[in-house]
């Protein structure tokens, strides 16, 4: 009888500390689970806040890029472009410091005043942002944007193509172009805040969290206002871009050129590198003088000698602003 009190005693006691055990694993389990959540949750809220830009996660809505409509967009922009490059000229075309500091002010006056508080950028920081853009011919390459319907701010992700005057060694910079449709004023997020963010690797119909200022102020230097054109400037426009890139930007001259024509005529690259190289003066002296221009269906179609060359032709045809492609004809 006391044997067997004392063999029940002892199981009572294997029992309890499996008991122990078993709720020390199991509670063990669940802080790992929950320590392992908490730690993927911290993941996901540090890549977002990476890929964040001048507002709090929960304060961005989602966007789509889309391609910009009509031509007279573009022009806008292009004035825009043309300010913010003006004064980076200006920088460094005095030597006068009092005058340095008056551009350094006119550059702070068009950077985007969010993106200026969240990185704590004052004016003294600014002349790191300077860029001697007359050592560089300046081409907008591609434009993609999105907007805010609810408050008339649209955003314009631009994409420059810098060719070195002195070497023609081809480099790329991109900046955003806020636009308050209300005020008639612009604001800029420059190359370094977009390389930060990926965006230079954005395409048509990609999304993009972001957070649109309420309203943009108006100041002296960062208005904007409709611009007047005719079909000829835009004419020169494109012949203007594509001679550039016939002459100092071989590969993207050959991405945009008729597929048909690069599989019958230009196979490779090479070939088509060579043909350049051997009627360079040609090329040189493509002209918008006396252009053709033809509508077709929903694009167009415009036509364009060399001076050297009355015979040497150019057809190129455009659907989407600033998208073309084209046709060496006569060659």
């Amino acid at each position: 009888m006391k044997k067997r009190l004392i063999i029940s005693s002892i199981v009572i006691a294997v029992i309890i500390i499996l008991l122990v055990l078993l709720i020390f694993i199991f509670s063990s389990g669940n802080s790992f689970e929950k320590c392992e959540s908490n730690n993927n949750l911290n993941n996901t809220l540090m890549n977002n806040e990476i890929d964040n830009d001048m507002s709090t996660i929960d304060d961005r809505k989602e966007y789509t890029f889309e391609k910009i409509p009509n031509v007279e967009d573009y022009y806008i922009l292009r004035s825009c472009v043309a300010k913010y490059y003006l004064i980076t000229s200006g920088y460094f075309n005095t030597d006068d410091q009092d005058d340095r500091n008056i551009y350094i002010q006119n550059m702070y006056s068009i950077l985007n005043s969010d993106y200026l508080k969240k990185n704590n950028i004052s004016e003294g920081d600014i002349v790191n942002l300077m860029f001697d853009s007359d050592k560089y011919y300046i081409n907008i390459e591609n434009i993609l944007f999105f907007k805010e319907p609810n408050n008339n701010i649209y955003a314009y992700l631009i994409r420059l193509n810098l060719r070195n005057i002195e070497t023609n060694n081809i480099s790329f910079s991109n900046m955003i172009v806020l636009q308050d449709r209300n005020t008639n004023s612009f604001s800029i997020l420059p190359d370094e805040y977009i390389s930060n963010l990926e965006y230079d690797s954005i395409k048509e119909n990609n999304k993009i969290l972001f957070k649109f200022p309420e309203k943009i102020e108006k100041n002296e230097f960062n208005m904007f206002g409709r611009y007047q054109f005719d079909m000829s400037d835009y004419a020169n426009e494109l012949i203007q871009q594509l001679k550039e890139f016939l002459l100092y930007n071989p590969q993207r001259a050959y991405e945009l050129l008729d597929e048909d024509l690069k599989n019958k005529d230009f196979k490779t690259y090479e070939e088509f590198y060579r043909y350049l190289e051997n009627n360079y003066a040609i090329i040189f002296e493509l002209t918008s003088d006396n252009y053709m221009m033809e509508y077709k269906d929903d694009y167009m179609i415009y036509r364009f000698k060399s001076n050297k060359d009355t015979n040497f032709l150019i057809e190129l045809v455009t659907k989407d602003v600033m998208e073309y492609n084209y046709k060496i004809l006569n060659k």
